[in-house]
């Protein structure tokens, strides 16, 4: 787990300057709509995507309750799946499969049609289709997963969400991953069952609460910054991160935005800057994971100094140092990285009690 943050930290930093160069880009030529500069923002979606998903592998993250499209999620793990099953095995999704959006975490949802799509592919030695289908059936929306397999039998069905239950021990199997998914799917709020017979394929159904589709359209489109990013902020901004291009590339996004900046490689010297009696900044962004003094300790010392000093955290791997609750005792908004310049100024904006129109 600990390998697994580390990991994700390092990338989602790299991923930072990635998003946020393009951000740069788009203003410096004044690009609105752009393939490229598109693809690779998709790209660095992708990205942040799979390390989340090893995130929630190792249970090193916390849960995002959001409003998901299970078709989307179907066809995007369709792509990725049919490029590592091996020979002879694809997945398809159905082309009448529906928009059925559920509130849940993406990552988790995509861990539970991972395990499902293997177990699919182990049914079919000889290779096959793995089928995945989305439908709406009133308040419910269903995914579907069917292989034509070897099947299973009454007995095996009756275990089959057992922990440590498997048919498998002579190819390494572990028992844990369709209990796996039974308890992620359980914790969404949903229900998976399956049906099968010897020779006849298996299928396994789950049912969410359907929810209301969210304002895509209107989310994409205030997470794009406009071509011009004129300079509709000011202030003082004091910018604490150790990896110098995220901290090259933040600066650069804030300053464009009309902030005077200084930065700070570590938290030392960051509470150093802002312990000082002639400095005053209107706030403070600091990374979690820094060398010696972190984030959170920063900000713990910050607060014994400054008690209504306004702080935003930013981080590629925020957990264990960011629990809600104690978030919330010191008073600080948290963004993850990658973040877009909306999401980041939209924190700042939060942390000095700014309203925006």
């Amino acid at each position: 787990g600990r390998l697994a943050g580390g990991i994700a930290h390092d990338f989602n930093n790299l991923l930072t300057v990635v998003v946020s160069g393009v951000h740069l880009h788009r203003v410096a030529k004044g690009i609105g709509e752009d393939e490229d500069l598109d693809a690779i923002e998709m790209a660095a979606d992708r990205g942040m995507e799979l390390t989340q998903h090893l995130l929630a592998f190792a249970r090193r993250r916390e849960e995002r309750a959001e409003p998901v499209d299970l078709r989307e999620v179907a066809r995007d793990q369709s792509r990725m799946l049919t490029r590592t099953l091996g020979d002879g095995v694809w997945v398809e999704v159905s082309p009448q499969a529906e928009a059925g959006f559920v509130r849940g975490d993406r990552a988790l949802l995509t861990q539970v049609l991972l395990n499902l799509v293997i177990n699919a592919r182990d049914a079919m030695p000889t290779g096959g289709c793995v089928c995945l289908d989305v439908r709406a059936e009133k308040t419910q929306a269903v995914l579907t997963v069917s292989d034509a397999g070897h099947g299973m039998d009454a007995e095996t069905l009756a275990h089959i969400f057992e922990p440590f239950f498997t048919t498998k021990e002579s190819s390494g199997g572990t028992g844990l991953g369709l209990a796996t998914a039974y308890g992620l799917v359980r914790q969404m709020g949903g229900d998976i069952t399956v049906a099968s017979e010897l020779g006849e394929g298996t299928t396994f159904t789950l049912r969410f609460p359907r929810v209301e589709a969210p304002e895509t359209a209107a989310r994409l489109a205030s997470d794009r910054p406009p071509a011009t990013l004129e300079r509709t902020r000011s202030g003082k901004v004091l910018l604490a991160d150790d990896d110098a291009r995220v901290r090259g590339v933040t600066r650069k996004l804030l300053e464009r935005m009309g902030f005077e900046v200084h930065t700070a490689a570590d938290g030392a010297s960051a509470l150093e800057r802002v312990s000082s009696p002639t400095e005053r900044y209107d706030v403070v962004v600091t990374d979690v994971v820094m060398p010696g003094m972190d984030g959170v300790q920063l900000l713990t010392r910050l607060r014994e100094r400054r008690p209504t000093q306004p702080v935003v955290i930013i981080s590629g791997y925020a957990a264990p140092l960011t629990e809600p609750a104690r978030l919330a005792a010191l008073d600080a908004e948290l963004v993850s990285k990658p973040f877009t310049p909306e999401r980041l100024l939209s924190a700042i904006d939060r942390a000095r009690g700014v309203e925006r129109a």
